[in-house]
């Protein structure tokens, strides 16, 4: 029946039906066939239903009464792949009459056809659309292999009602001589020499009452000539637009410049991926990374799929490659001879195994290694020389620590960084980002592992690392003076962009006895970043490779020796602890250095205290208070108060803890200390509770949960979330108590805060009693022994007589067989079967 449609009018529809294997992407299908469906959808016009040759096979012999399928011939698609035999669907009730399918074989152009479909990018095309008819020549830049070539001719065909006499596409890079920029431009526009003329000038008369656009693609290595016949061409020209694709833009009046990204894939966590934050199939399967990836792979194994096994290597993969579309199909031809797993370990070789592209691409186009020497030969000397010197940084870089420490006398003067870097970006072999009003430039691994291979052949450059190690550990205590004040957030974020560069001087202390020292005293003054930030385990283990290298008794071994305490008594690691604090303290004592035997004092005082020896705890911290005292030290005398409190509260001494709580806390606002602020009123909160002013406990615990978010402190919000729970419970809202009570554990699991997962089991276990839930208190009871006793955490005095309280309450009600029964499960549950349990729902 055919529909009214009253004032609006009739509602002309277009149909393309192709048919083929799709994938799931978010709300969406995608992938080849459907990619092949849109082409046809677009070449009809409303009211028009058209179909493949691939449909019509399958629905031929289906055809109700009347309807036809009437043969429209052979057209070239927008995806440029091999032409369609195309169908309509004809009826008498239906329009039959139609102009030509708007297919790129009714338009005049050259577009070469492509042997593989084209994968994402949608997106950057409707930038680049956009950009198409705002300027007459937009130049399309980026490194090597990331597809520049295959957009720009996608860009092509989907513009090509736009231009009435075509879409021409010149090919620069087989071209060797400048003087051969012209004649390419003839050919593809078909003019013929002539005796009477030049070739510009023919192209130019040409051109003049034409309406098209151009495509000049592969134009960095004859820059200078191809930048000037495009400037004789849009002066002459009013109705021609280039489309450039180059390494480098052309640099003339009136250019529009699009740098084209690599592939979207996930965002790198540090760390890495693993089984357990790897994002699932269908996640992954919307990248337009990985979709190129597992289609290319697919192309030459017919078997290969993303799935759940393979999820992981498959994402490392894309990412160690950038998400560069070249790397991914050179990677994924591999796919036919080696699981992607084994090629993803093999990526440390990338430019042995990334080989075997088409035979009939671009020589520099069938290897990852190829590519890049073709940029790195069109370099300058000096250009080479800063390229190689930029390897010496981790994760980025600014441009005063490149003037700082890739300049020096002989050389590279400082003054040239600045044009020597601008020219790396503008080659697109160095990429620059600016966020929050700060520049950062970095280059892609692959292309920094190429840049390593040229810096170890020209026999590496000593000097070039002493400087970074210098600025670096310069640039640490610089920012370790504002830690504890105002700035202290702001040096937070510095210090995460350059977390990589100093953890390289840390690397080079392992294998250059020179450099220990700066190693050490790097990994000492980070200790809060480490702290705030959760990076406890990383810290770790970068000092006791460290510490475990032969070194004299110096301040730089004590410093970090404490630091290595801290970070292992944070975790719960106390027999480590003790054997890194009280060697420490015993090189402090030596080198008569009151402000380092103050701070080794109040650090093994901490642990001791967690240990159960309160009382060895309370006078080590009374005799740093007097030193910092004698030294004027406030921020150290605030920390040291803090420790007596947490001495006091364990011995049940609730008044005095408070006092020393508050005395620090007033010390810390003065100082505009942040993390100090938010750990004394965590530390004010426990005193709250203890006095049952639960409205004072919710009023310090918001005050901290506002700093500790400002500064993505992991403990700090931990700490935040039991006493959200601890609120919950208290009203009476259990499922709120242990939804908090699990976002702590998670946090907790973050970092490997084993004394953490102690309170998770502790809260969880007194919800479940205070629910009714006596057996399940009872398995819980027993979990929390069993890492009580690991872990060597004593129960401390104040708590001991809750923990009879909760023992008695268990044992009353349920039978003496069973609750023993149950304690004993759970002291036999491997660590994380317990946390699993108790995050459970009851």
């Amino acid at each position: 029946k055919k529909e009214e449609w009253g004032d609006i009018g009739e509602i002309k529809v277009r149909v393309g039906i192709h048919s083929g294997d799709v994938y799931q992407r978010k709300d969406d299908y995608a992938g080849p066939a459907m990619n092949r469906a849109l082409g046809v959808q677009s070449t009809a016009h409303g009211q028009q239903t058209i179909l493949t040759d691939v449909v019509r096979s399958q629905v031929s012999s289906l055809l109700p009464k009347g309807m036809e399928l009437l043969d429209l011939g052979v057209h070239q698609l927008k995806d440029l792949q091999a032409p369609e035999r195309i169908w309509q669907m004809s009826h008498p009730d239906l329009p039959n009459q139609f102009p030509p399918l708007k297919s790129l074989s009714s338009f005049s152009n050259n577009l070469p056809l492509q042997a593989s479909n084209f994968v994402g990018r949608e997106s950057e095309i409707e930038d680049l659309k956009k950009a198409l008819k705002e300027s007459a020549l937009l130049t399309l830049t980026g490194m090597g292999g990331t597809g520049k070539t295959r957009i720009s001719l996608q860009v092509g065909a989907e513009m090509m009602e736009f231009y009435q006499d075509g879409v021409w596409f010149v090919e620069f890079a087989s071209l060797t001589d400048p003087e051969l920029v012209h004649q390419a431009v003839a050919k593809a526009l078909n003019i013929p020499e002539s005796v009477d003329a030049s070739l510009a000038q023919l192209t130019i008369d040409r051109l003049k009452m034409k309406k098209c656009l151009l495509i000049f693609d592969n134009c960095e290595h004859l820059l200078a000539s191809i930048a000037k016949l495009a400037s004789v061409i849009l002066r002459n020209c009013p109705d021609i637009h280039i489309l450039a694709s180059s390494r480098e833009a052309l640099g003339i009046s009136g250019e529009r410049v699009y740098r084209l990204p690599s592939l979207e894939l996930p965002v790198p966590l540090r760390g890495g991926y693993n089984e357990t934050n790897c994002p699932s199939v269908q996640t992954l399967a919307s990248y337009p990374g990985v979709q190129l990836f597992v289609e290319r792979a697919t192309a030459v194994n017919q078997d290969f799929t993303l799935s759940e096994d393979n999820r992981l290597p498959i994402l490392q993969l894309c990412l160690r490659l950038d998400g560069i579309p070249l790397a991914l199909e050179l990677a994924a031809a591999r796919v036919r001879a080696m699981p992607v797993d084994e090629i993803t370990r093999r990526l440390d070789q990338r430019f042995r195994i990334l080989t075997g592209g088409s035979r009939t691409a671009l020589p520099r186009q069938q290897t990852l290694r190829a590519l890049f020497d073709w940029s790195y030969d069109l370099l300058e000397e000096n250009q080479k020389l800063l390229f190689k010197r930029l390897t010496v940084f981790s994760s980025g870089w600014t441009l005063e620590a490149a003037e700082a420490i890739c300049a020096d006398k002989e050389n590279l003067d400082s003054w040239e960084i600045l044009d020597l870097l601008i020219a790396l970006v503008d080659k697109s072999l160095v990429i620059y980002q600016e966020k929050s009003g700060t520049g950062r430039y970095r280059m892609t691994e692959s292309l920094k592992e190429y840049a390593q291979e040229k810096f170890a052949q020209s026999g590496g450059d000593v000097p070039l690392q002493r400087r970074h190690a210098d600025y670096f550990h310069s640039l640490l205590h610089e920012l370790k003076e504002r830690f504890y004040g105002p700035e202290e957030s702001k040096s937070l974020s510095v210090l995460d962009l350059e977390h990589d560069n100093l953890a390289r001087v840390m690397d080079l202390g392992l294998f250059d006895e020179e450099s220990l020292e700066k190693a050490l005293s790097i990994s000492a003054e980070l200790l809060l970043y480490w702290r705030v930030r959760g990076y406890y385990t990383e810290g770790r283990l970068r000092l006791k490779g460290l510490l475990e290298l032969k070194s004299e008794g110096s301040q730089a071994r004590a410093a970090a020796l404490n630091t290595a305490c801290a970070l292992a008594y944070l975790q719960g690691d106390y027999e480590e602890a003790l054997f890194y604090g009280e060697e420490g303290l015993a090189i402090q004592r030596v080198l008569k250095d009151k402000n380092g035997t103050g701070v080794a004092l109040g650090n093994l005082a901490n642990l001791l205290n967690y240990m159960g020896r309160y009382e060895t705890a309370k006078v080590m911290n009374e005799e740093a208070l007097s030193l910092f005292r004698e030294l004027n030290a406030a921020r150290s005398i605030a920390r040291t108060l803090n420790g007596l409190g947490n001495v006091m509260v364990m011995l049940g001494e609730a008044e005095q803890a408070e006092e020393r709580y508050r005395e620090s806390l007033a010390l810390r606002r003065e100082m505009q200390d942040s993390l100090g602020v938010g750990v004394s009123l965590s530390n004010l909160c426990d005193i709250a509770h203890h006095f049952n002013d639960l409205e004072k406990v919710e009023a310090l615990n918001d005050e901290s949960e506002r700093i500790y978010s400002e500064l993505a402190d992991r403990r700090g919000l931990a700490i935040v979330n039991e006493w959200k729970g601890i609120l919950a419970a208290s009203r009476g809202d259990f499922e709120h108590a242990q939804h908090r009570y699990s976002e702590a554990l998670d946090l907790y699991r973050a970092i490997g805060d084993k004394r953490g997962y102690l309170h998770f089991l502790d809260l969880s276990m007194k919800l479940a009693i205070k629910q009714g839930f006596h057996e399940r208190g009872a398995k819980l009871y027993g979990a929390l022994e069993a890492l009580r006793q690991a872990i060597k955490y004593p129960t401390p005095p104040h708590a001991q007589l809750k923990i009879v309280e909760m023992r008695n309450t268990l044992q009353s009600e349920l039978s003496p067989e069973t609750y023993s029964s149950l304690y004993s499960e759970g002291m036999s549950l491997e660590l994380e079967t317990a946390l699993e349990f108790a995050r459970a729902e009851n």
